[in-house]
């Protein structure tokens, strides 16, 4: 930030879809010069379905009791939703609080406790609904997803934006370029992850995109 760059796009906007959990109050008080930092696009909570990724609490708490775990104003991870009609509601509360545009988590995780990479999380139909509610605030859908049937699903429905794509086959590929969908491959995370010194191993994810190993995490 501190480059001297003239040129805004570098140095000025910083993005957090990959991360997401960026409440409202951070954007605004960088926003109004309160605190030194970047242009924040953020997405706000990402929006997860009930049992997905995305859901950090201890196997034994009600869901319900999730939302407890954030710090209004300053960070929230995560909303989670049990059908079409519940998502619609989160999603118009993650734009009330300052989204900039919506992250839906659609199939597991490297790191989640209650999920697999192989899983699929919310419906076309589902997801068709977020992709509704941005279009209607002229912004957009991106997704956390690493298998092709949550990759398809969420091109489908009309997602503009695909994170990870771990698993991402030729023929995946090929329909997100019909579409005009990006990816963003992170291959940042999966090194970080396999390189962890503390000895931590993702529970199914290879050396190599689409490879599916054994690790001790």
């Amino acid at each position: 930030m501190s480059s001297g760059s003239s040129t805004p796009s570098a140095t000025s906007s910083w993005r957090s879809g990959n991360t997401g959990g960026i409440d409202g109050g951070v954007v605004t008080t960088i926003a109004k010069g309160k605190v030194r930092g970047p242009r924040v696009l953020s997405c706000g909570p990402v929006q997860c379905q009930i049992g997905g990724h995305g859901y950090d609490g201890a196997a034994w708490e009600p869901t319900e009791l999730w939302s407890g775990h954030h710090l209004p104003g300053l960070s929230a991870l995560s909303m989670m939703s049990g059908n079409a009609d519940e998502l619609r509601g989160n999603v118009r509360e993650a734009f009330r609080r300052g989204a900039s545009f919506l992250k839906l988590c659609v199939t597991g995780g490297v790191v989640g406790a209650h999920d697999r990479l192989t899983d699929t999380r919310f419906t076309v139909d589902e997801i068709a609904v977020a992709v509704q509610e941005a279009a209607a605030r002229g912004t957009y859908v991106t997704v956390h997803a690493h298998n092709n049937q949550g990759i398809r699903n969420a091109v489908e429905a009309g997602a503009r934006c695909v994170e990870h794509g771990t698993d991402l086959d030729e023929a995946t590929a090929t329909l997100m370029a019909t579409h005009d969908v990006a990816l963003v491959p992170t291959f940042a995370v999966v090194e970080k992850l396999l390189h962890d010194p503390c000895g931590r191993r993702p529970r199914r994810v290879g050396p190599r995109p689409g490879e599916w190993v054994s690790g001790n995490g």
